[in-house]
């Protein structure tokens, strides 16, 4: 048994339109992703220091754990998080404060 390939359509990512929709999704998922952001109170996509409960000390960029492809302007008590690779809760931070990367080419303060 043979497969008909002929009748196979292909999708064209080419077409000018479906790009500027792709980007305008991109851009329209950027702001669903700040508001979630603004809404939590924690910077997410920005370096952090975060304190977990249990004294656990994390550093990294906070990022959500899945890749969601819509976000969901309200609080989702099932939100996960991420940090160096370690999955937590809102609820389970103690403290989170945002690590600015240096502007390229500025002195960095002494340690």
């Amino acid at each position: 048994m043979s497969a008909d390939t002929t009748n196979q359509e292909e999708f064209s990512f080419t077409d000018a339109k479906e790009v500027a929709g792709y980007d305008r999704w991109k851009q329209e998922r950027a702001a669903a992703l700040e508001k979630l952001a603004r809404s939590i109170g924690l910077p997410l996509r920005h370096r952090v220091e975060v304190w977990l409960r249990g004294n656990i000390r994390l550093t990294g960029r906070l990022t959500l754990r899945e890749e969601q492809l819509f976000v969901r302007p309200e609080k989702d008590p099932r939100l996960e998080l991420v940090v160096d690779n370690v999955p937590f809760t809102p609820g389970e931070i103690e403290s989170c404060v945002r690590l600015d990367d240096p502007p390229p080419g500025a002195p960095t303060p002494p340690h």
